[in-house]
């Protein structure tokens, strides 16, 4: 049973905070620093590293460590004030500071920060600071070793606190019929009759006076989550031509102003508009009804009676160019123009502004990138000749991370006329140089002169408050009509003053006002999209966990939400994500919408009572406007705006778990905390959807098959190099775990413990893959890499390949992986599938979830995170153990604020899953049949040992009800290993690991009670040490563990009778049924069942007596599986190796098994066997028997098609090829070796056959339809 420590500092921060409010400290604390070192990032970035143990890093702070802590607090309209005292400082080398990115920011003093920050609903304060200095008296530079800190609080008010926002009850859309419509462009839009009718409404029901339409306009939604917005879709104020009759005939319409997806701001510092091109779709959605009552029409409002404070004949048109072409860093938010400047470096821009005023300078902005390895030059010239603008790009390097340049400016020029052509030329210095055009944006004032058609305009210059502006508009007549769109929702119709072709109005214009003209002769139409089903997120009751599905997926998604209901008892909502759109976005897809759905929940929801968890049900992509071919954009993830350097780019979820008002702008970082436990399932087909759903709840359910002792078992795998930075963080944990939860078994896999190889990829260490293959093949309840890695594995070595993971078939013993490493599960581009997401989506196993990451990251603060996660992983928190998404909150707000390395860290997988940990506690009672003591027992080589116990239920008792089987695993002491030395930048290393096995065995436990025996192998080493006993014990439902300590191993029993035969082996492929030179697939399970009077010896110290196999008589690639090995259930004596060959090459092959007994003795069973690949049917060995016969008989046939359904069938003929009987049977195979065919000798009428010889064919046909066939002869007696 695992070791429950009641961690008093985890307790507080996650159930409830202290609610005393006085002053914390003076508290001590002692910094653990390491020297500089410099670590690899990827194959071209190498940066220094400084840090102390608990470090942080932010962007703020470049590569500078970070001290800091925060603390639970009962309110959060305090100030914080930190003082540090009692410093103590220890000089640092000046050149290796130098070395660190950010160096110069150190100043002379600590700046110590401090705020105050929520994590549902319960208030933190924190503190932090770079602990290092510069002595303003020396000018040395310092690192500070310890101090002490005391933190006062100061009642104030705060900005920080509970959401006081309202939401409305009901979405509009629960109640009555409703049709989404979409539009393009900002202006005046028409639906006629044909158009409504053409929507599937029944236009003779309608009554015009009803029809509504709903939209919330263009734009994207803020990010930070408390800048107004609307929470549901808002009725918008429309005409319709026609209704006053109550009836909506042909040539009735209606008109509505409607917004582009794109936007414009207007920019005080810069005075002009500013564009916003939308990120997530070309669209804009309205939704029009015609059953909910009386709808809004447009007003009208008359001019003002005040005295003008402004005349109004000019206003600022503004137009952009933006293609969004290709992304080419394939990674976050930067499009550009297609094609580049390469080729042609050349290209024209044509801008249209009817009326220009010539008098006024036209405003450019614009935005270029370019990847040269000097810097490059663009520049602008009107009309083919004067320059208007000139841009310099700064250079690259080819070999850094930094895969292109971006440069931005504005200027202003004068036009010559309202058309405007732009020339940009890339002056391209080097043949390889590339540039591409991100936009052009001009801001040009326009005499207000209408043109026909409908024309836009607004007058910053004639803004502010108090202002009253006169407009006087040339070119119009009666038929235009002028709506004042500045509230988009209340559009007015201004009544205005016609002079002839001038029209004049007067309105107050204490903002900018946007206004719209038009004559009736061009409107712009909608596309209809689809009739919207009723909805109403906003009346969900608040659940545990969220599925936010895309609709492909929905029922996957249902089926997994019925588990966790079933299960867990959790409450668990599902949606598709395009209802979380319709009513927060007003139907276009923004990942806003989806943080403002999770918001609203945690704003209605009571302290205590939020939502838990939000589970993404779909894959993500880069591309959220599907240019990209085959994207995979099913539930779009954040990504940042940083993308030109790869190592600074981030990809993350995170941003939908920013819910305390005032968080988010920027995707998080800072003092925001997570509120969520936020996980994402990168499907992207319903079959993959079926197939993770039933790994997640094959995994939890606890089915037999998934039971064994690799929930014991963690296993750490640690890169070399980079002087043993990896190792290190990998043994810390190693040994903290150890230490703390002794149920564990550690296994650990060292790159540098291993021998490479050079070969002309580079250097391998091929033992090292198949120590990971053989890991998962056999279990592990953790797989925790640390080190380097990339999208396509482990390692410069290679230690872990996509073609690993897709072999493996590890189904009932799937792990959870965390992997410290770069972007091993980059799950946001659609052109490739990570390893990470291979893990997760190996329908026959990998990983049911993944702690990892999906961009390049640093060493340190990975190991910071990582460890922060066994905080918890195996505390119970208010009777409960964490659920995954726990986790990597925890870990991630652990210390006070979400770093930009932290939120490269995703959960891939299920947020609501759970460890499988072990519900029952194995005691140990007896050794011996002595009551053990707190004096430890000695066992010695060759002593006979028995040992007896019980099983112990959550309060200590025996459960006298229990009945199982446990599996008892004896170790001796651990062994002391030492690393080779393979590269340059790798240390000696030592460690320890718990590698030989005295015993491996199964006993029954019946009425909670058990006993085993075991001899003592020969072999062990004879210095005296502590060993190890390891139980696991289950029976059908429920599991159990423990573990005995107090056991010494040493010495040698001098008493014992002596054994000179070795053991009894029998040798197959596959079952039993396999005979000598059968056949076999490329992947056969070797199978031997070995028995000796004094067992088995499987301790594996090294010194020749290991369970060995040999293929084809190579002795160079001998391989040990002593772990392979298992006793008989209450027997030492008797036992099964099932080892699983693979890859095994076509052809004939032998097979050599050695086993020792633990006397030494040694024998040897030798087989051969063909492989025939099993992509293709084969079968040999085709008999049957007894042959001859007299009455009946069987046929029998070796084939390559293991667990498999097979159609045979044998036909009997006489010699002169008459058709006398058939046989046909479906056989589901085991091995390689088909179980009987009976025949009684009686032909297809059912009567007796006569003696003599016969001919037989035998057919078998495969799934896939392929198939194979014999003739052999058979001989009747009579």
């Amino acid at each position: 049973m695992l070791t429950r420590r009641n961690i008093l500092l985890i307790l507080a921060l996650l159930i409830l905070p202290l609610m005393s409010l006085g002053d914390v400290g003076p508290l001590q604390r002692t910094l653990k620093w390491s020297p500089v070192s410099l670590i690899k990032i990827t194959d071209t970035r190498f940066v220094s590293e400084l840090t102390f143990d608990g470090a942080s890093y932010n962007y703020e702070t470049a590569d500078l460590p970070v001290f800091s802590e925060r603390f639970a607090i009962g309110n959060s309209n305090i100030r914080v004030e930190a003082i540090i005292s009692d410093e103590v400082w220890e000089s640092i080398d000046e050149t290796a500071i130098k070395r660190i990115n950010g160096y110069e920011m150190i100043t002379s003093g600590l700046e110590v920060k401090t705020a105050v920050a929520i994590e549902r609903k319960h208030a933190f304060a924190s503190l932090s600071f770079v602990p290092l200095r510069r002595n303003a008296t020396t000018g040395i530079y310092q690192k500070l070793v310890s101090f002490s800190f005391r933190l006062r609080y100061i009642d104030q008010p705060s900005t920080q606190r509970p959401s006081t926002k309202s939401y409305k009850q009901n979405s509009v859309l629960a109640s009555g019929k409703w049709y989404k419509v979409a539009v393009q462009f900002t202006g005046v839009h028409i639906i006629t009759y044909d158009e409504l009718a053409g929507m599937g409404m029944n236009i003779a029901d309608i009554d015009p006076r009803n029809i509504r339409v709903y939209g919330n306009g263009g734009g994207m939604l803020p990010e930070k989550n408390d800048i107004p917005r609307p929470d549901d879709l808002m009725e918008n104020a429309i005409f319709v031509a026609g209704e006053n009759d109550g009836s909506f005939d042909q040539g009735d319409y209606i008109l509505f102003y409607a917004e582009s997806p794109d936007s414009w701001e207007w920019d005080e510092d810069s005075e002009q508009f500013v564009h916003q091109l939308n990120l997530y779709t070309n669209f804009t959605y309205y939704f029009i009804s015609t059953d909910q009552g009386s709808g809004k029409r447009i007003q009208n409002i008359s001019s003002s009676t005040q005295t003008a404070t402004h005349n109004v004949n000019k206003f600022t048109d503004r137009k952009f160019i933006e293609e969004d072409d290709v992304n080419i860093v394939r990674t976050g938010r930067n499009w550009f123009e297609y094609p580049p400047f390469e080729v042609q470096t050349t290209a024209e821009y044509t801008f249209s502004f009817p009326n220009i005023d010539l008098n006024s300078e036209v405003m450019i902005r614009t935005r270029v990138a370019a990847r040269s390895y000097t810097s490059s030059n663009f520049k602008y010239y009107l009309n083919g000749s004067h320059l208007v603008q000139s841009l310099t790009v700064p250079s690259v390097s080819f070999s850094t991370d930094q895969y292109a340049r971006t440069a931005e400016d504005e200027a202003t020029f004068s036009a010559t006329g309202p058309n405007i052509v732009l020339k940009v030329n890339y002056s391209k210095p080097l043949s390889a140089s590339i540039g591409w055009m991100d936009y052009i944006a001009l801001n040009a004032r326009r005499n207000l002169n209408f043109p026909g058609g409908q024309m836009a305009f607004r007058d910053p210059a004639s803004a502010g408050i108090g202002n009253i502006a006169e407009y006087t508009m040339s070119g119009a007549s009666s038929s235009v009509v002028l709506w004042n769109v500045t509230d988009i929702y209340n559009v007015q119709r201004v009544n205005v003053n016609l002079n002839g072709s001038t029209m004049n109005f007067r309105l107050p214009a204490d903002i900018i006002n946007e206004f719209i003209s038009f004559d009736g002769s061009s409107y712009y139409s909608v596309s209809f999209v689809e009739s919207v089903p009723n909805q109403n997120l906003h009346s969900v009751a608040i659940p545990d966990l969220v599925i936010i599905a895309h609709e492909s997926f929905l029922s996957e998604a249902t089926r997994l939400a019925n588990h966790h209901i079933d299960h867990d008892g959790l409450n668990v909502f599902v949606i598709d994500v395009e209802k979380v759109y319709n009513e927060f976005s007003s139907g276009a897809q923004d990942i806003g919408a989806i943080r403002d759905f999770m918001k609203m929940m945690y704003d209605e929801s009571i302290a205590g009572g939020e939502c838990r968890y939000l589970m993404l049900f779909g894959d993500a992509s880069y591309d959220y406007k599907d240019r990209v071919e085959n994207n995979s954009n099913f539930v779009p993830t954040w990504e940042d705006e940083r993308s030109m350097n790869i190592i600074n780019s981030i990809a993350t979820d995170d941003f939908y778990g920013f819910l305390d008002d005032g968080e988010g702008g920027g995707g998080g970082g800072g003092n925001e905390l997570l509120d969520l436990g936020i996980g994402r399932l990168v499907v992207s087909t319903l079959e993959s959807a079926r197939s993770m759903v039933d790994k997640i709840i094959h995994y939890a359910n606890g089915e037999p098959e998934t039971f064994g002792s690799w929930r014991n078992v963690i296993c750490f795998v640690a890169d070399d190099e980079d002087g043993n930075l990896h190792m290190g963080h990998a043994e810390k944990m190693a040994k903290r775990l150890d230490t703390t939860y002794r149920d564990l078994n550690i296994d650990k896999i060292y790159l540098d413990a291993y021998p490479q190889e050079s070969t002309s990829g580079g250097q391998r260490a091929p033992e090292v893959n198949d120590a990971i293959n053989k890991r998962i093949a056999k279990g592990t309840v953790i797989m925790n890499y640390t080190g380097h890695g990339g999208e396509a594995g482990w390692a410069h070595e290679r230690i872990l390949e996509i073609s690993d993971i897709n072999a493996w078939s590890n189904f009932d013993k799937q792990p959870i992986f965390i992997t410290a490493t770069c972007e091993f599960s980059r799950y946001d581009d659609p052109t490739r599938v990570s390893a990470g997401e291979l893990v997760l989506l190996n329908p026959n196993g990998g990983a049911v979830s993944l702690f990892t990451t999906a961009r390049a990251t640093y060493g340190s603060p990975n190991f910071e995170l990582n460890n922060a996660m066994y905080d918890l992983m195996f505390e119970q928190v208010q009777g409960e153990y964490p659920r995954f998404g726990d986790l990597i909150r925890y870990a991630k707000n652990k210390n006070g604020g979400i770093s930009d390395n932290d939120r490269k860290f995703i959960l891939l997988g299920d947020p609501a899953l759970q460890l499988p940990y072990p519900e029952h506690e194995v005691n140990t009672l007896k050794i011996n049949n002595v009551s053990i003591t707190s004096v430890p027992d000695t066992l010695k080589a060759l002593q006979k040992v028995s040992v007896s116990g019980s099983i112990l239920g959550p309060g200590g008792q025996t459960l006298q009800s229990y009945n199982g089987v446990l599996r008892p695993t004896v170790y001796d002491k651990p062994t002391v290993i030492e690393t080779l030395v393979t590269d340059p930048d790798s240390r000696p290393y030592s460690f320890e690991l718990l590698l030989a096995i005295l015993y491996n065995g199964k006993a029954n436990i019946t009425n909670g009670q058990f006993s085993f025996s075991f001899i003592v192998p020969k072999d062990i080493a004879y210095n005296y040490g502590y060993g190890k006993i390891s139980y696991y014990a289950n029976n059908d439902t429920e599991d159990g563990s423990g573990n005995y300590e107090n056991i010494i191993i040493g010495g040698f029993d001098n008493n014992v009778p002596p054994d000179e035969y070795g053991p009894e082996i029998q040798l197959y492929l596959n079952d039993e049924n396999f005979a000598f030179g059968g056949i076999t697939d490329e992947s056969p399970v070797l199978l031997a069942y070995v028995n000796d009077s004094s067992g088995i010896n499987t301790v594996g110290t090294g010194i020749g007596h290991d369970i060995v196999t040999t293929l084809d008589n190579n002795s160079n690639k001998s391989v040990i599986i002593n772990d392979y090995y298992e006793s008989d259930i209450d027997s030492y004596t008797s036992g099964v190796i099932r080892y699983p060959l693979s890859a095994l090459a076509e052809g004939s092959h032998a097979l050599k098994l050695k086993v020792w007994d633990v006397h030494n003795n040694s024998s040897e069973s030798y087989t051969e066997f063909t492989v025939a690949s099993s992509a293709e049917l084969a079968i040999d060995h085709v008999l049957n028997y007894p042959n001859p016969f007299t009455t009946s008989t069987a046929f029998y046939f070796d084939h390559n098609q293991p667990n498999a359904m097979l159609e045979v069938q044998v036909q009997i003929y006489t010699v002169s090829g008459r058709l006398i009987k058939t046989l046909d049977e479906f056989v589901m195979t085991n091995g390689y070796r088909s179980e009987p065919i009976y025949w009684d000798g009686l032909d297809d009428f059912g009567d007796r056959i006569g003696r003599g010889v016969y001919i037989y064919k035998l057919r078998v046909r495969s799934q896939d339809g392929s198939f194979a066939e014999k003739l052999e002869k058979l001989v009747i007696l009579r």
